[in-house]
């Protein structure tokens, strides 16, 4: 945050609509910034950038702030912290409350004197946390409506991109799940930056991802679905079935969310059997011709979609890449599918087949219930006798297999009963369009440059083995 334009790219990411915005930044990773004075955290805060005018935080009507295009300013018809409402009736006040969890509050600090510091005066709060990466279970309220920031902050730049920290990072932000993360280069040619973003990117599995610079800061509140930066709010993928039946992206059609396949379509599938390749012994194994016709459609999909990055609009604003990703590469990657005891495996062969068709398949860890024999011997058939020596697959109980997702903390858990006919999306919905089913089991979104012909952005980002391809190509006839 000594950087005028990367503080700058804070504050309007923080008090964007005097966040009321759900992109609007909540967290910070900033080395060193344990070491500056309360007094001078708040300055950098809150003052302008090099070369700005000493009103950069402004307090306006929401009106005012349309009528002058501030999108940033903060909002009179808010209340101040010590009039919001506190979460406990421990508190008299969201201030105490906060106060009590160690924020500091722009006003608390005697030398706050500055034309910003009056107007943000009880209506912004902060906290410093002396670590390099926040810790995999550290919680963050929302505080809607209020502009309250987490700063964590590791020792120095090294510090951040140390291989551990890395991984600590990844790990949060798997489990917290942000809407978007952005990294900050400290210069226009920061290569180590640049492959630091892409390490943090491949461990995660953002719908958002944006790199700025010093001269161009990416800010967290940016998304432009006409340029092909496709948008959505994911919940983590362990939990997805808790809030919702499917990844919504934006664009995207509302009513293909309800979209079944016709039973005609998928049986008139089977005239063109699949290529020869490891998720053709699974199709072959399932019992139903729509269960094998659908199979059949997800790899058709694949072979179109799951094609490694596409470059956006050429001329936008932003230089973007977007796609199907793999899940996260390294060890909080992994998708785990449960069988219990009575699940068929027709329910879980697509699933398994998307996996198979592309470079995710080792990725995948299939389990079976010790007494659904059945399921197992047809696994055993379609993925090899190597299967069975698993321990994970075969000797399991349901309460052996949730006791083991709590230890291992897998990106993903898939129960073959959530794909049951009808179980996803009703009794009309029996086979849910590909794209939709997909993205259930993989990310999707983009990763952008806030430069519009960013050659070494691309040059990257395009090389990562995080994005998604189909291993085969299929074509029905």
């Amino acid at each position: 945050l000594d950087v005028g334009s990367f503080a700058a790219a804070a504050r309007d990411s923080a008090f964007i609509e005097n966040s009321g915005q759900c992109t609007a930044l909540r967290h910070v990773v900033a080395p060193g910034a344990q070491a500056l004075a309360p007094a001078d955290l708040e300055r950098r805060l809150l003052g302008p950038a090099k070369g700005g005018t000493d009103e950069a935080v402004s307090a306006m009507a929401s009106v005012d702030a349309l009528e002058t295009a501030q999108f940033a300013a903060l909002l009179s018809e808010a209340p101040e912290l010590s009039a919001g409402k506190p979460a406990s009736p421990r508190f008299a006040s969201a201030a105490d409350e906060l106060r009590a969890a160690g924020y500091s509050i722009v006003g608390d600090a005697a030398s706050a004197t500055s034309l910003a510091a009056r107007d943000a005066r009880d209506r912004v709060a902060w906290r410093v946390h002396d670590l390099a990466a926040p810790r995999r279970d550290a919680v963050f309220d929302e505080h809607w409506r209020r502009v309250v920031l987490d700063l964590t902050a590791p020792k120095s730049r090294a510090a951040l991109m140390d291989e551990a920290t890395i991984r600590d990072l990844a790990a949060w932000i798997l489990d917290a799940q942000p809407i978007s993360v952005v990294v900050n280069k400290a210069s226009v040619d920061d290569p180590e930056a640049l492959l630091f973003a892409r390490r943090l990117w491949e461990r995660t599995a953002q719908v958002v991802f944006g790199v700025g610079d010093v001269a161009r800061p990416a800010l967290t509140a940016q998304a432009r679905p006409q340029d092909g930066e496709i948008f959505g709010e994911v919940p983590p993928r362990a939990r997805l079935d808790a809030h919702t039946a499917a990844v919504v992206a934006v664009p995207s059609s509302t009513p293909s969310y309800a979209t079944a396949y016709a039973d005609d379509y998928l049986r008139s599938l089977l005239a063109s059997p699949a290529p020869p390749g490891p998720a053709t012994p699974v199709i072959d194994a399932c019992d139903d011709d729509l269960a094998k016709g659908y199979c059949l459609e997800l790899l058709r999909y694949l072979a179109d979609a799951a094609v490694g990055p596409r470059r956006a609009v050429q001329g936008a604003p932003r230089d973007v890449l977007w796609g199907l990703q793999r899940p996260p590469l390294g060890p909080n990657g992994a998708t785990w599918l449960r069988l219990s005891a009575n699940d068929a495996f027709d329910d879980a062969a697509p699933a398994i087949v998307a996996f198979l068709a592309t470079n995710a398949a080792s990725q995948l860890r299939v389990s079976v219930h010790p007494a659904n024999a059945a399921a197992a011997a047809r696994l055993a058939d379609a993925l090899g006798p190597a299967f069975l020596q698993d321990a994970l697959a075969t000797r399991r109980t349901d309460a052996q297999f949730a006791d083991d997702v709590a230890a291992a903390a897998p990106w993903n858990v898939l129960r073959a009963a959530d794909f049951r006919a009808g179980a996803a999306y009703g009794p009309d919905a029996r086979y849910s369009l590909a794209s939709h089913f997909v993205a259930r089991l993989f990310p999707i979104g983009h990763v952008k440059s806030t430069r519009s012909d960013d050659l070494a952005f691309r040059h990257v980002f395009e090389a990562s083995p995080k994005w998604l391809r189909a291993t085969a190509t299929y074509s029905a006839a």
